[in-house]
């Protein structure tokens, strides 16, 4: 499980490109291909800071209209999703 305060970036072999109002990933070494939604391709745009969950979450909530619980959960999820796709590595606290 991803903790707040755990550092998270974009893997080495992950590459995101933001396409209108969502985005892709592609993981090079599987050649697998992730359409991800407005949310999620700002969320990875912010991983290229090598920012902490928690501050990925707080830029976030400053940009959209969502109510930060719903936003923390959605977040921590995706996250998830994508440390076990291998697209982002997870440095706990």
């Amino acid at each position: 499980m991803i903790d707040l305060e755990a550092t998270v970036r974009l893997h080495p072999h992950a590459r995101h490109r933001p396409i209108g109002d969502e985005g892709i990933v592609l993981h090079q070494q599987t050649a697998e291909v992730m359409v991800v939604n407005e949310l999620g391709s700002r969320t990875l745009e912010l991983l290229g800071k090598q920012a902490t969950t928690r501050r990925i979450i707080d830029a976030l909530s400053e940009e959209y209209e969502v109510e930060r619980e719903t936003l923390e959960q959605d977040v921590m999820i995706f996250l998830q999703e994508l440390s076990s796709a291998g697209i982002i590595s997870v440095r706990p606290t």
